[in-house]
């Protein structure tokens, strides 16, 4: 074991295992060949957080170490964090830390999550301008209303807002290189400020899962989008998605559904999921995705599935109702090219955030094919 390490674990009163997966509520770390120290993740465990009295103890590190995450901890200042600059990575979600000034000296970040921090729109964000580097910001569950001013973080191309007391984005100028946006979870964003994500013209993947929204009219000007997540919201109509030719993944699993529609243009929409959605009770709208290759549709209200559902899906295509009781009825003629399935699978059933969306259809279509065939 390297002998900081096994300092470190003395003082904090932790273990600290030589890892470079991740593990729930284990502190672990990484050298390099030549035994340094380059990754470090400390936290507290389920019961107790982890408490670090003085930032200090951490600077035998700072001629190697690249990245940091404290989580489930206590630690009120970070005077000294400045002086580590060689960070690449640093996740600090701790809420009992108010001042970030020193953070801004950390010129070699591309990777920022202050996730539960004590900060505010306030701020306008100066401390952050320095990051030149920054490519990923994390501020989710901080009550920040506003993020006007990180538009001068030129390089920022994911901003991940969880959480956040944001209602729109209409006091925003445009960012132009920002390709990925998660609100999940926002209460406070709903129809009106979907209008104001115009700003952010090149997003490919825009998670508003758990936001309080009822609608998709809004959504249209963002033309790159690859992957939406609508899921666990209130939408009960999808509409003006039919210029967002660019789509491959749409999530609108759990929300407030009675039918489908507002599909069309869609066409290169590889998988489309409205599982859980009890008040669809029957297969419509799915002309025009001629590229579709899974559709979930379990724990619906569906009772009958007919060749006539699915005119103009050219690509081999699995149709799965895990969990849809109310079925009664399955045409005998239906396409070549569509397989009825029941699977209920984590990674099959369910859409996730991924950075290569094809791969991810592909490996969850594999899956499928798998589970199908052992059970056939």
């Amino acid at each position: 074991m390297n002998s900081f390490i096994n300092y470190l674990e003395k003082k904090l009163d932790i273990e600290i295992i030589e890892s470079s997966k991740f593990i729930p509520y284990q502190s672990t770390y990484v050298t390099d060949e030549q035994g340094n120290v380059i990754e470090l993740i400390l936290k507290g465990s389920t019961t107790q957080d982890l408490i670090i009295k003085d930032f200090d103890i951490l600077l035998p590190l700072i001629e190697h170490l690249k990245k940091l995450s404290i989580s489930s901890a206590e630690i009120s200042k970070i005077n000294s964090i400045g002086q580590f600059k060689k960070l690449e990575y640093l996740d600090l979600g701790i809420d009992s830390i108010s001042d970030f000034s020193k953070i801004g000296q950390l010129t070699n970040l591309t990777y920022l999550e202050l996730s539960g921090a004590d900060i505010s729109s306030n701020t306008q964000f100066e401390f952050l301008y320095p990051l030149e580097k920054l490519e990923h910001l994390d501020l989710s569950w901080t009550e920040i209303t506003s993020i006007k001013g990180l538009e001068k973080l030129k390089n920022l191309k994911k901003l991940t807002l969880r959480g956040s007391e944001i209602k729109s984005f209409n006091d925003l100028s445009k960012m132009p290189n920002l390709t990925y946006l998660n609100l999940s979870g926002s209460f406070y964003f709903y129809d009106s400020g979907l209008e104001s994500l115009a700003v952010f013209e090149n997003l490919k993947v825009l998670d508003l899962s758990g936001c309080h929204i009822m609608t998709t009219q809004g959504l249209g000007k963002l033309t790159k989008l690859e992957q939406l997540f609508l899921d666990n919201t209130r939408v009960e109509e999808v509409v003006g998605l039919e210029s967002l030719k660019n789509l491959k993944l749409l999530a609108l699993n759990n929300t407030h559904l009675f039918n489908i529609q507002g599909l069309e243009g869609l066409e290169n929409l590889r998988l489309l999921h409205l599982g859980n959605n009890e008040h669809i009770s029957k297969i419509e709208g799915l002309q025009g995705l001629k590229n579709v290759e899974i559709i979930h549709l379990g724990c619906t209200g569906i009772t009958a599935v007919e060749k006539e559902h699915f005119k103009g899906i050219e690509k081999d295509c699995i149709v799965n109702f895990s969990g849809v009781y109310s079925l009664n009825f399955i045409d005998n003629e239906l396409p070549s090219n569509i397989t009825i399935a029941f699977e209920y699978r984590e990674f099959s059933n369910y859409a996730y955030y991924t950075e290569d969306v094809d791969q991810f259809i592909d490996q969850s279509k594999s899956r499928l094919i798998e589970e199908i065939k052992g059970n056939s």
